[in-house]
């Protein structure tokens, strides 16, 4: 398990981006990894400590755990909980994760990559 899916907090500096997860749409995750990972190398993003990064790890573990059967890849598997995992990073980030333009499209549109593209253009910098 890593923290966000994407860091090892026993090995400070080690990153991964898109080998820790899976989602139904795994180049948007990937891009949204890689944009959360340039902000922490940039110091745009400062990571938790050690522990507070491993408590959240314990967390994650006991919440899949509750609702997923015991598998080697269980780490990597947040399919149905893509949007909430995306909406994590987005915050993270520092922008706001709704992003269709009104609360009725929020509520029955699905997300694409396309409702990402001001991230896509550059919000976040290095």
């Amino acid at each position: 398990y890593l923290y966000k899916h994407i860091f090892s907090p026993r090995v400070p500096g080690l990153a991964f981006v898109g080998s820790e997860v899976t989602t139904f749409n795994n180049i948007l995750t990937h891009f949204l990894q890689a944009q959360f990972l340039a902000a922490v190398l940039s110091g745009a993003v400062v990571l938790p400590s050690r522990e507070e990064m491993e408590s959240e790890i314990t967390r994650v573990k006991k919440w899949k755990r509750s609702f997923l059967a015991e598998t080697p890849t269980l780490a990597n598997q947040i399919q149905l909980h893509q949007q909430s995992y995306h909406d994590e990073l987005m915050k993270a980030l520092g922008l706001c994760p709704k992003r269709k333009s009104n609360p009725v499209a929020e509520w029955l549109s699905p997300y694409t990559a396309v409702d990402y593209k001001d991230v896509v253009v550059g919000a976040v910098r290095v």
